[in-house]
């Protein structure tokens, strides 16, 4: 978000997080003064990521009934993804935010409201992609291309220069 941003909705999604929607298009889901902890949404990943609300709570309600709680804490991880090049996998950076399920569940109740509080969002078209391989072809999830190492395992791995696709982790 820069300076010119407009904030339309903020929705407390507890403890020090928020779902924002900047400029009547696109959200955020964020933690207060951390510029890493957060998810970004442009306009069409949003739209996608509302059609696929149900699916993810699907999945969560089927972890927590295959996997009793645990002391590792259970989350829904929305993170930032690339392709390796050195052996073409889908990897995780260290950009995004883990939510709990409370949290998880403040977020269904904003994608409700925001339905009726700001309207825009739901005439908005979705990005639809198959595979891994048409997301990281995508100008909307890649702007940048994939950005990943040159093989050598001596060196890090880089992060894509923009959000990719949406993953749900559920240890």
């Amino acid at each position: 978000m820069n300076r010119l941003d407009t904030i339309t909705k903020s929705i407390a999604l507890g403890g020090s997080r928020r779902l924002v929607v900047v400029n009547d298009r696109d959200v955020e889901i964020k933690e207060d003064g951390s510029s890493s902890k957060r998810a970004f949404f442009p306009e069409r990943r949003w739209a996608r990521f509302v059609l696929l609300v149900d699916e993810i709570d699907n999945a969560v309600v089927s972890a927590m009934d295959e996997k009793p709680i645990q002391f590792k804490k259970q989350c829904i991880d929305l993170r930032k993804w690339f392709v390796s090049k050195h052996d073409n996998r889908m990897l995780p950076t260290t950009r995004g935010i883990a939510l709990t399920y409370r949290q998880w569940d403040a977020v269904k109740q904003a994608v409700e409201q925001l339905k009726t509080e700001v309207p825009e969002l739901s005439m908005i078209d979705p990005c639809w992609h198959s595979n891994p391989y048409e997301m990281s072809e995508c100008s909307e999830y890649s702007p940048f291309g994939n950005i990943c190492n040159t093989g050598d395992d001596s060196q890090s791995q880089k992060e894509p220069a923009s959000p990719n696709p949406l993953c749900l982790v559920i240890d």
